[in-house]
């Protein structure tokens, strides 16, 4: 079972946040949405961290590049996507923080949520993800994978 996660939307367009909440509510993820700087960092300030943060660099007060690497500093181990139109910002602008950029089109949402089961995937319990080796190690050494996992945890 993928875990749900906390994720902030933080987009200029009300219709742009509204549809993003709706497609990622749909997958029982925790969504938050902020239309400003000062909203983001009330937010990021509470104590439950978020999974992943959404983020329009395009932001009414976000005026200043300095501004928002202050805030992806804020988030330094949060993945956060720049979701935005604007073709002039590369990931090597932001090599010290975990971004993808996804550009604002038809088929966007599908690449949110490609990075979303990635991120699930990496915060799936061990014995769920390597359950799958589990059983192959059963097939090849004829042990069963319940024996198969203790042995492997026990090291």
């Amino acid at each position: 079972m993928k875990k749900e996660l906390r994720i902030l939307i933080a987009d200029r367009n009300r219709h742009v946040r509204d549809y993003l909440k709706r497609e990622l509510s749909r997958e029982h993820h925790e969504v938050l949405l902020a239309d400003s700087v000062d909203e983001i960092m009330r937010l990021v300030r509470q104590q439950q961290p978020f999974n992943l943060i959404i983020l329009d660099p395009d932001l009414p007060d976000m005026d200043n590049p300095l501004l928002l690497k202050r805030i992806l500093g804020r988030m330094k181990h949060t993945p956060v996507i720049m979701h935005t139109y604007q073709s002039n910002i590369t990931e090597g602008s932001f090599e010290d923080f975990q971004v993808s950029l996804i550009e604002k089109k038809g088929n966007s949402i599908e690449n949110i949520k490609k990075i979303i089961t990635n991120i699930q995937l990496d915060l799936e319990p061990f014995t769920v993800r390597e359950k799958g080796l589990f059983e192959a190690i059963e097939q090849v050494e004829g042990k069963k994978s319940d024996d198969v996992k203790k042995t492997w945890l026990n090291r």
